[in-house]
């Protein structure tokens, strides 16, 4: 009798991923062809986590001292609640949830308890990608991070030297020395995981390109090998809500296009250090443009959802129209309600999306462009098809 080999066990993990992964492509186009219900949960989902912050960026949509408003939301709640995130993170591996991102309002690691949210995330066996100032990284804090082990540690850092880095403040003092702070604290975090022999967290580096920074790209490819980075995440610096005092930081057409041919001429430099990007992707939404969501429907409400931390459900975070309430049903519960359905049939019609976007989101140089217009390029043709089948 012939015995039978087994595989070897990261290599059966590797298998399982792969098939839960294709699994879950599946439901999600089963649930596109049905016109409204999703079979299976978002991939990936956005945690609020708390509205404290200790810096004030000028560019930030929402601690900037430009801007003369309120945060969304009950003023008096800070925090994400861990009872609440516990049940929600509960629902999201019942339904095929992969990655969740620790990015909002505020500086996650002022959340009192931060490490207890991290370790509950890990037990439901989730992908934690958490975004940081960098400055409350420390000796102690990192540590914790490596012994979680924390996936992704994303610090966002919008400018490449320290100088730099000063011009984002006009709090005067002590900011700017910040930044040395930062670099060092990165570095200790290289150091730490090579001494322990992991690669856990992933060091990243999270570089949203404003006018005074887009002819320092190269340096900032410079910095992320300094620091042991292992991807440099370029964002689109985007206009707040009702915030045209943000216009002198977004870059003019003729910048653009200065962006873009930087970019280009830094990949292979990047590709030279082992760096990853997101080079392809940041090109495309800026040739786009501000309304670039306007040529293909979006699709957001199938694969992604944002978590304000007053507990309120929404689509995604430059949307105004709740989903639902965790405080009143699980997220599992809200996943497939009347709100969501109604969402997902309203988004898939770039006529009504439009019309959907005039009075409750803000789209402009929208966040998920590229992963829309990706899901677009693969499934479009089954919304036509069921439109035709069935009118709608």
């Amino acid at each position: 009798m012939l015995k039978q080999n087994k595989l070897p066990e990261s290599l059966a993990k590797g298998r399982k991923k792969h098939l839960e992964a294709l699994n879950n492509r599946l439901r999600l186009i089963r649930g596109l062809a049905m016109g409204d219900t999703a079979f299976v949960g978002p991939f990936s989902v956005n945690i609020d986590v708390t509205h404290r912050c200790n810096l004030r960026c000028l560019y930030c949509r929402w601690h900037s001292p430009l801007l003369n408003r309120t945060i969304p939301g009950d003023p008096a709640v800070k925090d994400f609640a861990p009872d609440q995130f516990r049940r929600l993170c509960a629902s999201l591996h019942s339904l095929g949830t992969t990655t969740l991102l620790f990015v909002g309002a505020g500086e996650p690691l002022l959340h009192p308890q931060i490490f207890d949210l991290l370790a509950t995330a890990k037990e439901y066996q989730l992908k934690v990608i958490l975004y940081t100032n960098g400055t409350l990284l420390n000796e102690a804090t990192i540590t914790a991070l490596v012994s979680l082990p924390l996936d992704v540690l994303r610090v966002s850092l919008g400018a490449s030297s320290q100088e730099e880095y000063q011009q984002f403040y006009r709090n005067g003092g002590k900011y700017h020395q910040r930044f040395d702070k930062v670099v060092k604290a990165m570095q200790l975090l290289s150091q730490l995981k090579k001494e322990r022999r992991t690669m856990f967290p992933i060091l990243e580096i999270s570089h949203a390109i404003s006018r005074s920074s887009v002819k320092n790209l190269e340096k900032m490819a410079l910095l992320a090998y300094n620091t042991g980075s292992k991807y440099l995440h370029f964002a689109v610096l985007q206009p707040a809500e009702g915030g045209e005092q943000f216009r002198p930081f977004l870059l003019t057409a003729k910048e653009v296009n200065f962006a873009c041919f930087e970019l280009k001429g830094l990949k292979k430099n990047l590709h030279s250090l082992g760096i990853q990007h997101n080079i392809e992707d940041v090109i495309l939404r800026y040739r786009l443009g501000e309304s670039g969501w306007q040529q293909h429907p979006c699709y957001i409400a199938w694969q992604y959802a944002y978590f304000r931390v007053d507990g309120i459900v929404y689509a995604c975070q430059r949307c105004h129209l709740p989903m639902g309430d965790l405080h009143k049903n699980t997220f599992s519960e809200i996943w497939n309600n009347v709100n969501y359905r109604s969402f997902r049939r309203e988004s898939v019609t770039l006529e009504n999306l439009t019309s959907m976007q005039k009075t409750n989101c803000d789209c402009s140089y929208c966040l998920h462009l590229v992963n829309n217009l990706r899901v677009h390029q693969r499934v479009g043709w089954l919304i036509q098809l069921r439109k035709k089948l069935f009118g709608g």
